[in-house]
């Protein structure tokens, strides 16, 4: 739609993974493993995550950096047209 900045965040479902966890496929493989008290690394996996809560996303940064590209690109776009 011409009127609407992009890009634009329009939904999220987690937050980031921690650093150092391999990727996505590390990422749910931490989950899995902090979830199941019976994993040997389940210990280990809790005192690394504390007070990571994969479930909460922080969606106003993510709109902010999100606005600034959306900012800049359609200045750039304005500069071009005109």
């Amino acid at each position: 739609e011409p009127a609407i900045g992009y890009p634009r965040f329009i939904s999220g479902e987690r937050d980031c993974p921690p650093e150092d966890c391999s990727g996505i496929p590390g990422f749910y493989e931490l989950l899995e493993a902090r979830a199941d008290p019976s994993h040997p690394g389940h210990a280990d996996i809790r005192e690394w995550l504390e007070g990571y809560t994969p479930d909460e996303l922080d969606e106003f940064p993510i709109e902010v950096a999100l606005a600034r590209i959306a900012a800049r690109r359609n200045a750039a776009a304005k500069v071009v047209s005109v």
